[in-house]
């Protein structure tokens, strides 16, 4: 008995050495596990080097010529860029201070646009607002007087364009949603962006162009898209689209809508001709492209 007491304090050291060993040994495999772990991300991160490293050579004397090289002919192309855009860009905008001034200054426009298609016989609704009816008792809010303004001067452009190729109807045009100058500065409209205040509110003169429209047009040039609708023969859509085209300043047509005019009457004198010239009803969504001076430095 006395023997076996004196066996059991060997047996437990011997239970707690095995335990204890058991232990060490999984933390032993659990660190190999992790070592062989690191070890394989180590090789994923060599060969992500190596893969970066054939993908961007070194700079090295023909690396630095090739980059020259390119340079150069970056800064060509955006020489003739600047030589042909500011050449046709319009003089500085003058904006009104104060709303009120905007008012008169957006009203006269109006007028303006209404007495050229009365002295080209173009046929207008009695409350065309030529995209400004937001604005027929209230000039824009203050951060709006800028965007609204260079809209204008380029409506007043395309208006004058369309209405000297002599379109039966008007059918009245849409700009795109201005951007603040406080919210967005002087970059481009957001389409179908809610600015705000209430008297930027009409649909009338608004529209969402499909994303396609729009383009890839680089950040240095500031773009603003109109819709234009007329009704006329296909010679005035030809005279418009061409007196774009040779315009002093840059318009790209980004799309023409063409439908016939529902309701034509057949010819009722037997000696017409079969084959008549009816009008169509035209849709043209307009680009107009405007250098910015602050994003290409001379």
């Amino acid at each position: 008995m006395k023997r076996r007491r004196e066996t059991l304090p060997f047996v437990a050291g011997l239970l707690v050495c095995g335990a204890a060993a058991t232990v060490e040994l999984w933390a032993l495999r659990a660190s190999n596990r992790r070592v062989v772990r690191l070890g394989a991300e180590l090789e994923v991160r060599r060969a992500d080097l190596a893969a970066l490293a054939r993908r961007s050579p070194p700079l090295d004397r023909q690396t630095i010529a090739a980059l020259d090289a390119d340079i150069e002919v970056a800064e060509r192309l955006l020489a003739a860029l600047r030589a042909g855009l500011p050449g046709a860009s319009f003089s500085p905008l003058a904006v009104p201070a104060q709303a009120r001034e905007s008012y008169f200054t957006l009203n006269a426009a109006v007028g303006r646009m209404r007495a050229l298609a009365e002295r080209h016989g173009v046929r207008i609704g009695a409350q065309e607002r030529f995209g400004f009816a937001s604005y027929a008792r209230n000039g824009p809010a203050h951060g709006f007087i800028g965007p609204v303004h260079r809209q204008q001067r380029w409506i007043e452009e395309l208006t004058g364009c369309l209405f000297a190729s002599r379109p039966v109807e008007f059918g009245g045009v849409r700009r795109e949603r201005p951007v603040a100058a406080v919210q967005g500065g002087e970059g481009q409209p957001a389409g179908g962006a809610q600015p705000g205040g209430a008297e930027e509110g009409s649909a009338d003169d608004f529209f969402v162009p499909a994303p396609s429209l729009r383009g890839a047009f680089p950040d240095w040039v500031r773009t603003e898209l109109f819709r234009l609708e007329f009704v006329g023969e296909t010679r005035v859509a030809r005279e418009f689209l061409n007196s774009l085209a040779a315009h002093r300043v840059p318009f790209l047509v980004r799309s023409v809508e063409v439908e016939p005019v529902a309701g034509d009457p057949a010819p009722s004198d037997p000696s017409a001709p079969l084959v008549q010239r009816h009008p169509s009803r035209f849709a043209v969504v307009v680009a107009a492209v405007e250098l910015l001076p602050d994003k290409v430095s001379p």
